[in-house]
């Protein structure tokens, strides 16, 4: 009797909340750790990874993409309204309402999560001594898998801030920073670790 073929690994769409702009706190190599990521995934990983970004006012800039990676993926630059006005709000259900992975630094835009169907997967991104857990609440409040990565000052990053009060743990000076890595491989291998167990997971309670 012939064995039933196998279900093809399931690909996920990522999307990274964009902090470029006028936000107090930017993650300098963003874009970088995209493109990047994409040439060290197994292909079968993502399906479509985008890169959000909000826009104050309508018509919404237009979308692009930039040149495929080796594996054939590109990284889409899209953009939705922000705020709260009955237009915003569709804006931004119609942006991450696809979303299964939501990535970014600790910011507001990580609250589009409301928009995702769950289980999805939310990986935050702080800065040295910055603690906050607003979003690891409610990510288990609506049911998605949370994963923070909070590195080392002294082996991970860089960042300018005019207040030196950032160095001391748990202060609220820490918000207002630039964030860059000194190897952006860390960054990459623990998207690739979260991003795979909860492939594996989706797969294994995935219906016949």
């Amino acid at each position: 009797q012939q064995q039933q073929q196998q279900p093809g690994p399931v690909g996920l769409e990522l999307a990274l909340v964009s902090r470029d702009g006028s936000a107090k706190r930017q993650w300098a190599d963003e874009a970088d750790v995209l493109r990047r990521l994409l040439h060290v995934t197994p292909s079968h990983l993502f399906r479509r990874v985008r890169r959000l970004h909000a826009s104050a006012t309508l018509p919404l800039p237009h979308k692009s993409t930039t040149p495929a990676d080796l594996q054939g993926i590109r990284v889409e630059e899209e953009y939705f309204l922000a705020g709260q006005s009955a237009a915003a709000l569709q804006s931004q259900a119609a942006a991450f309402g696809s979303v299964q992975v939501l990535l970014g630094l600790h910011g507001a835009g990580l609250s589009s999560m409301v928009y995702m169907s769950p289980p999805g997967l939310v990986l935050e991104v702080f800065g040295h001594g910055h603690v906050n857990q607003v979003f690891e609440v409610l990510s288990q409040r609506l049911g998605h898998t949370y994963g923070a990565f909070r590195p080392h000052e002294d082996t991970a990053y860089v960042h300018s801030v005019a207040n030196s009060a950032c160095w001391v743990p748990i202060s609220s000076a820490c918000k207002n920073m630039d964030v860059k890595f000194h190897d952006i491989g860390l960054v990459e291998q623990w998207i690739v670790h979260h991003v795979r167990q909860f492939s594996a997971w989706q797969q294994e309670h995935r219906a016949p």
